[in-house]
């Protein structure tokens, strides 16, 4: 019973407690993690960063007119284990935390609202996009 009991803390804490925190300090929310699970959040930072998920298609740097702030547009294919595959598309900014996440299926439909099926938690993707982009510039 008390495992039972722990993993549904954890599942709480996983699924719940991190839409508490504000979008800019996902840091933070990991630091919570760390302290409280220890191993658990190794398993939770795998399922986040693992590029073998995540498969960059295409992506490129932006101008935002003249003296607005670049961006980057990242189109990718995801797909948790046992999942369909999804084609999505990133816009990534310098400031960390600034990341939007679309599903291009939903796009397509002209589907932009946020509680019908095209709403993406940036900072699930936020480190390994960031990472890929670092590597491939570094490498141009």
């Amino acid at each position: 019973m008390k495992k039972i009991l722990k993993d549904i803390e954890w599942w709480f804490d996983y699924y719940i407690m991190c839409m508490l925190y504000n979008g800019n300090k996902t840091h933070e929310y990991i630091n919570y993690m760390e302290k409280k699970w220890g191993y658990k959040t190794k398993i939770m930072k795998i399922n986040q960063l693992d590029n073998s998920y995540l498969k960059v298609k295409k992506f490129d740097h932006h101008r935002n007119g003249i003296s607005g702030l670049g961006f980057y547009v990242v189109i990718f294919d995801w797909n948790e284990p046992g999942e369909k595959q999804t084609n999505m598309t990133a816009f990534v900014f310098d400031e960390q935390g600034a990341i939007a996440i679309t599903k291009n299926s939903e796009l397509i439909k002209h589907n932009i609202e946020m509680n019908n099926g095209n709403s993406w938690r940036g900072d699930y993707f936020e480190s390994a996009i960031r990472k890929f982009i670092k590597k491939t510039n570094k490498q141009a």
